[in-house]
């Protein structure tokens, strides 16, 4: 009996945390989720096409989600932000319980991580914010770098290297980047984004990013000699 109650209430939690995140937006892994709850994926699949049944879920090769005419509620979720702006690397195996032991850290945090400031100039704020909602909102900017005319770009993403973040943006479809600390104002125009897909691939590479300091200078000398 205590058995069966055990079981029970593992599927419960199990069920509930699926749930919610499905409502927060996401799309959950079989595989993820297999090795999170200690479940077969065959245990997981018929939770989401018989114990789920009345949500209206679209599964595909990523794996499931709330169907888009449901509107996803996102609270603050720290493991997803940590995901998507590149940061769980660092993390060995992380995962959302250990998000939580670290979260719940208050007198003694078992965790720091050291780096160095980075370098900014007096509006870097603002424009920071300003090339994330143009990016997000899928929209050309104007930008202005110090002692610079106004520049139309199509915003693709900010990448901080070392000390330093850096725009990597398209300009009648060539390839710039721009230190965020050169630039010294924003505007968000209405003109639609026309992103290509290699350049969004490319500006997430390894090798791409370690390169980003010596980008501007490597593309001066390939200007100056007419490639």
């Amino acid at each position: 009996m205590q058995g069966n109650e055990a079981r029970h209430d593992r599927l419960a939690v199990r069920l509930s945390l699926i749930i919610s995140r499905l409502l927060a937006g996401e799309t959950l892994s079989l595989k993820a989720l297999s090795d999170e709850f200690g479940v077969s994926e065959r245990t997981l699949q018929r939770d989401f096409n018989q114990r789920l049944s009345h949500l209206d879920l679209i599964s595909d090769k990523e794996g499931y989600r709330l169907s888009g005419r449901l509107t996803a509620w996102r609270p603050p979720d720290i493991f997803t932000f940590l995901q998507k702006v590149g940061l769980s690397r660092y993390f060995p195996g992380l995962t959302r319980k250990a998000v939580n032991h670290l979260l719940n850290s208050d007198i003694h945090y078992p965790c720091l991580a050291w780096h160095t400031s980075i370098e900014t100039h007096p509006t870097s704020a603002e424009c920071f914010y300003r090339i994330i909602t143009a990016i997000t909102s899928i929209v050309d900017v104007r930008i202005q770098q110090t002692d610079s005319e106004w520049l139309q770009l199509t915003p693709y993403r900010l990448v901080l290297q070392g000390a330093h973040w850096y725009l990597i943006a398209a300009f009648a479809l060539r390839l710039v980047v721009i230190p965020l600390d050169k630039i010294q104002s924003v505007h968000i125009t209405e003109i639609p984004s026309y992103r290509r897909q290699d350049i969004c691939q490319l500006s997430q590479e390894d090798n791409f990013i370690q390169g980003l300091p010596y980008f501007e200078s490597f593309q001066r000398t390939m200007t100056d000699r007419d490639y």
